[in-house]
């Protein structure tokens, strides 16, 4: 009988999958108040969220799956079994590219001159833009230093920071596009030993691309918190965390594609389909992307992080006319601002009085 690799988390069986199923589908659940909550408080909104935002969702609905298929008796689709390899698979990338995009603000702030001579006086920074009000360094970003200390600005390690964050941007789509088709086609073709070559092939190239990234992110983190004085070390601390958090799931991911199984409801060694697989995969893959998505909406990622409302995504710095053109807009809208509070005022006087 023909070999082909074992799907990852095995196939969804009854007697190894229903209470853990139903156990992350309420912990999931349980994450998406306060995603909402972080999407509608404006101290704690930030589009840099929105891979992880569709993760939680699509997590909820695989374990909805997951839970309905282990409540029943026989075996899932091979469609549904396709559908679940590609989730799961791509799952750790979209929290991952997110993560990254938080490397990228933390570093990228660390660069920036000490005080901005930009930057708005306190007076001028409404409540929603106390968070960072823009993916540069606010007035109190470098806790860590005197207030009376000048920082000169680094404008060419910013830029090869971002060029970074930029590679690992490319090598996501890849992955994204390799696991994609990789995972689809697994189950379909298995009994076709050369496209299963293939499909294997695209599935190592997306996983081992992300497993580098993630490795990368923790080398850079661990490093900038030892040679980089000006990186605010709160943030860098949750950003080794969620980095190693990753790199877990991307080891086991590794470890489990290597896996052959000759059935996709065998329970022979390597089937992942045995009590320990099912163990291994729940503890080593699921719930460190729960972890990891918890850590990120569970904190006020954009005030520890600075990243403002999209984070830092210039390709480049501005000129000093575009900086100027930039602040003159802020000024016009705060001028607007505030006419519009004066005439409500105003007329909510005019009516106490007429009605007094």
């Amino acid at each position: 009988m023909p070999s082909f690799p074992a799907p990852v988390g095995g196939v969804t069986l009854r007697t190894h999958d229903l209470v853990p199923s139903i156990v992350f589908l309420v912990a999931y659940c349980c994450l998406i108040p306060v995603m909402l909550y972080r999407i509608i408080d404006k101290k704690s909104r930030t589009t840099i969220f929105i891979g992880t935002n569709a993760f939680v969702i699509e997590r909820v609905v695989l374990f909805c799956l997951r839970t309905i298929v282990s409540a029943k008796e026989g075996r899932e689709s091979d469609a549904v079994t396709e559908y679940m390899q590609v989730t799961i698979g791509m799952g750790f990338v979209a929290i991952a590219q997110d993560v990254a995009n938080l490397l990228r603000s933390m570093l990228v702030n660390s660069t920036y001159e000490y005080p901005r001579p930009d930057a708005r006086a306190p007076e001028l920074i409404t409540p929603s833009e106390d968070a960072g009000w823009s993916c540069g360094l606010p007035l109190s970003a470098v806790p860590s230093l005197a207030q009376e200390t000048k920082l000169p600005d680094m404008p060419r390690h910013r830029f090869w920071w971002r060029r970074f964050i930029d590679a690992t941007t490319v090598l996501f789509i890849i992955s994204i596009i390799t696991g994609f088709i990789g995972n689809s086609l697994l189950v379909i073709q298995r009994h076709d030993r050369n496209k299963t070559y293939i499909n294997q092939v695209l599935r190592y190239i997306s996983t081992v691309l992300v497993l580098w990234i993630t490795v990368a992110l923790v080398i850079v983190s661990v490093w900038a918190k030892f040679k980089m004085p000006r990186v605010d070390q709160r943030s860098n601390g949750f950003m080794i965390y969620l980095s190693i958090l990753l790199c877990i799931t991307g080891i086991y991911r590794s470890y489990a594609m290597s896996n052959i199984t000759t059935e996709l409801s065998s329970q022979a060694p390597g089937s992942l389909n045995t009590p320990a697989d099912k163990t291994t995969f729940y503890i080593f893959h699921i719930l460190p992307e729960w972890m990891a998505a918890a850590t990120l909406f569970g904190f006020r990622m954009r005030e520890i992080f600075q990243t403002g409302l999209s984070g830092d995504n210039r390709w480049r710095d501005e000129r000093p006319d575009e900086r100027e053109d930039r602040l003159e807009e802020e000024r016009e809208k705060e001028e607007k601002k505030k006419a519009m509070i004066q005439v409500s005022v105003a007329s909510r006087f005019d009516d106490a009085v007429k009605y007094s």
